[in-house]
């Protein structure tokens, strides 16, 4: 049994954190940057590279302690990582096989960093596994059919094509009604209410330099390369040479991301993690019922056997 989830307003609000992340995913980024980085040594970029990889990882360990604190930044629908504490029990208790992300983001690191904070939070590689964003091979026929559409709806025999996995053994979750899926899902499908909380850029901010400068990330070179990542012309080029590089990078960040809340701001508890949790709940009554349930078989020799499905497989008496 896997728990599909949705990515954008279902699990999180990721409008302020895309320059953040971005910048440290450098590579990434390109593939979406109208300009090309200039040409660098080899070896300096290998360091430069080197350096933004553990500022990353200090930016995850730094927001998952902060999400789990009573004052959190909001990126996560409040409740989220709860709900994916409890997960990961049912997992190991071998409830459910996993969980996987199914999503139209483009950008592959948003729910790379869905997966990684999960995992530093629950102590655990295993439970979310497949990371499916818009740019999947296997979603071309999604891409080719629906664009240009403003909706964007998710089909089932895609979705089928890359899990490989009957209906029956999926939970999924989304703030949007995919008409195909609930179809095919009924009751299976959890429509939640959209999620939108612009977390305190200026909060950010502060995590960000503060990681950085924790990895000696060259900051010169960290603000020219978030200037080509994220300017359409050289034209958008802006360096300030009475400020810092730290204050050039802020305004930089603060100009493309643009009103988020303020620092005092803290997100609320919704209806939607109710109705997940609720979904859960109903999960686990089913996985648990099944394993209690005995079927009767005569084989062609005549005897009778018992089945009952356990949770770690099938028990023959």
């Amino acid at each position: 049994m896997y728990v599909i989830f949705d990515v954008d307003h279902t699990l999180i609000d990721s409008y302020s954190l895309f320059y953040f992340l971005g910048t440290l995913k450098p590579e990434e980024t390109i593939k979406l940057s109208p300009i090309d980085l200039p040409p660098c040594d080899a070896a300096d970029w290998s360091h430069f590279k080197g350096t933004l990889a553990d500022a990353y990882t200090y930016f995850v360990e730094d927001i998952a302690r902060i999400e789990t604190s009573d004052r959190p930044l909001g990126i996560f629908r409040p409740g989220i990582l709860s709900l994916m504490t409890r997960l990961s029990d049912l997992q190991r208790q071998n409830i459910i096989d996993g969980v996987h992300l199914y999503s139209n983001n483009s950008y592959l690191p948003t729910l790379q960093f869905i997966k990684d904070l999960v995992h530093h939070m629950i102590g655990s590689s295993t439970l979310i596994q497949e990371l499916i964003h818009w740019m999947h091979p296997l979603r071309i026929k999604e891409r080719i059919e629906r664009l240009p559409n403003v909706y964007i709806g998710k089909s089932w025999d895609t979705m089928y094509e890359i899990f490989r996995i009957h209906s029956s053994e999926i939970y999924y979750v989304d703030d949007l009604p995919h008409t195909e899926l609930m179809e095919v899902l009924g009751d299976r499908y959890c429509h939640v209410p959209k999620y939108e909380f612009r977390a305190s850029f200026d909060r950010l901010f502060v995590i960000y330099l503060r990681v950085v400068e924790r990895a000696r990330v060259p900051l010169y070179q960290l603000l020219q390369t978030s200037q080509f990542l994220f300017s359409k012309s050289m034209d958008d080029f802006q360096f300030d040479y009475r400020l810092s590089a730290q204050d050039n990078l802020y305004d930089f960040f603060k100009d493309k991301t643009g009103n988020t809340v303020s620092q005092s701001v803290i997100p609320q508890m919704d209806d939607g993690i109710q109705m997940m949790n609720e979904l859960v709940d109903r999960l686990e009554n089913e996985i648990r019922s099944s394993c209690n349930e005995w079927r009767s078989y005569e084989l062609e020799d005549g005897y009778i056997v018992r089945i009952r499905r356990s949770k770690a497989g099938s028990l023959i008496l």
